[in-house]
């Protein structure tokens, strides 16, 4: 590698880790990584295994973060540094093994997915995306190396749904592969035993978690997919020219992908394919989806070029156009409005538990939360003494298992049972009740047939809530 190659590249490197790790200084863990984390603590492997089918998600990334969690050390560094050195590996690795040009690595390097999303947001994604990046680094040789093949495939396809996408038309295509080249005696019998009883045991294992899920029956539509996609990757006023540039480019590149795949290699088309429709399918009808499930368009479409630019010759002329249109669909992607989005800089658990901790007897208190999406808060708080009950289930925010099954669809307390409250209040603790605000900032009460319920403010908080005092007067 020349010398100034190396040099371009240790300054990305090093330009890159800046960006990402000042991100992830300001950011603070929101609910998804906080109910992650919380789930690894409270419950035991096969427990934790036995409910992904109610979370959409699969257990490697519960199971990185469990000995952090179970210990409870240093609430979130020990899972962002995890989840950000994971990144940097996959970045590693498609900078060693991808038949980019640079040019198109560095537009990957400093896209959204790459920069702003990945890094940041510690959830169970980047692991996947690391795996996939081995998966399609491998490819050409999976059956020279079969069961190192196999166990990424079966790691993969445990980090994540969205990663579980890509893994399944991998297996399919490993399985026919592995299947042919016994036939011919081109793989030798103990790798075909080992590499096949792997993959049967990840199927089993995945079916384990997912198999018999609950449909969450979360409304979704084409109108509920659009609104979310629009909110995360399409500017709005004014740059109506970065838009249709956006689209072009991406429409394009998307015909251009059929046209090619088909031409050059079916196989790889398929794969690409069953990925773009199965999240298709995902998003219209079962869960409208977020910014960190939409980046998986980008990341996939770039995969299946990464495995195609291994097999033929790069300095063809619709390969190279090719590539001109990924990088330029990248390059969109590092001007995404997205970047820039709420999701990182919104919801400020820690400013919330650092400003509560402030009030007096808060450590010998029991705080009801409204809404589940307060239970970020508490893993800030987790040794403080500090308990923390679910409103809508009336059982510790421990205990909440699936972030989708609340009750509480009104932000409004006049909607709340003062007798179903009741069950969370503690009789030898100073209760409060942590909601968004409500209409007014005065005392308000409810009344039930045995006793009163009074609600005194004691704090404005960030996020748009309020802390309550709870009151609680018999009537008998």
């Amino acid at each position: 590698m020349k010398l100034s190659k190396r040099i371009f590249i240790i300054m990305t490197f090093l330009l890159w880790g800046l960006i990402t790790v000042l991100r992830i200084a300001f950011h603070q863990a929101w609910f998804d990584e906080a109910h992650a984390y919380m789930l690894a603590q409270n419950y035991s492997l096969i427990e934790l295994i036995s409910k992904m089918n109610d979370e959409g998600h699969l257990f490697v990334w519960y199971l990185l973060i469990m000995p952090f969690a179970k210990l409870k050390l240093w609430y979130p560094y020990p899972m962002q540094i995890l989840n950000w050195l994971f990144v940097l590996i996959a970045l590693i690795i498609m900078w060693r093994k991808a038949p980019f040009n640079d040019v198109t690595k560095f537009a990957i390097t400093f896209s959204y997915p790459f920069l702003a999303q990945l890094p940041v947001l510690a959830r169970c994604y980047s692991v996947g995306v690391l795996f996939l990046f081995v998966l399609v680094s491998m490819y050409k040789n999976s059956i020279k190396y079969p069961v190192a093949y196999a166990i990424s495939l079966i790691i993969c396809a445990n980090t994540s749904l969205m990663a579980l996408f890509g893994v399944f038309p991998l297996g399919l295509l490993f399985a026919y592969d592995m299947i042919k080249a016994a036939l011919r005696n081109e793989v030798s019998k103990r790798n075909f035993i080992i590499s096949s009883s792997i993959c049967i045991a990840g199927v089993v294992l995945v079916l384990w978690q997912i198999g018999g899920a609950v449909s969450y029956s979360v409304p979704t539509n084409m109108h509920d997919f659009s609104s979310q996609f629009t909110k995360y990757f399409y500017f709005s006023g004014k740059y109506m020219l970065a838009n249709f540039y956006n689209e072009i480019i991406n429409a394009g590149l998307f015909l251009y992908t059929i046209v090619l795949l088909f031409i050059k290699d079916k196989r790889i088309l398929f794969f690409w394919l069953f990925t773009y429709f199965a999240m298709l399918y995902c998003f219209l009808f079962r869960y409208a989806g977020a910014s960190q499930h939409y980046v998986f368009f980008t990341i996939y479409i770039m995969l299946a070029y990464w495995m195609l630019f291994n097999k033929v010759e790069k300095n063809m002329k619709s390969v190279v156009v090719a590539e001109i249109l990924l990088c330029l669909m990248f390059v969109g992607q590092i001007f995404s409005p997205a970047v820039k989005n709420d999701v990182f800089f919104g919801f400020k658990a820690k400013t919330m538990a650092d400003k509560m901790l402030t009030i007096d007897n808060m450590k010998n208190s029991r705080v009801i939360l409204f809404l589940p999406k307060a239970e970020s808060v508490v893993p800030y708080m987790e040794n403080t003494g500090t308990e923390f009950y679910l409103y809508n289930w009336a059982l510790p925010a421990s205990n909440c298992e699936n972030f989708f099954a609340f009750l509480s669809l009104n932000t409004d307390a006049m909607y709340m049972s003062p007798t179903w409250l009741s069950r969370s209040i503690s009789d030898d603790k100073t209760n409060y009740l942590l909601i968004p605000i409500i209409k007014g900032d005065d005392t308000f009460a409810f009344e039930d047939r045995n006793f009163k319920l009074e609600f005194i403010p004691v704090a404005k908080l960030p996020n748009n809530h309020k802390l309550f005092r709870i009151v609680k007067h018999s009537k008998s």
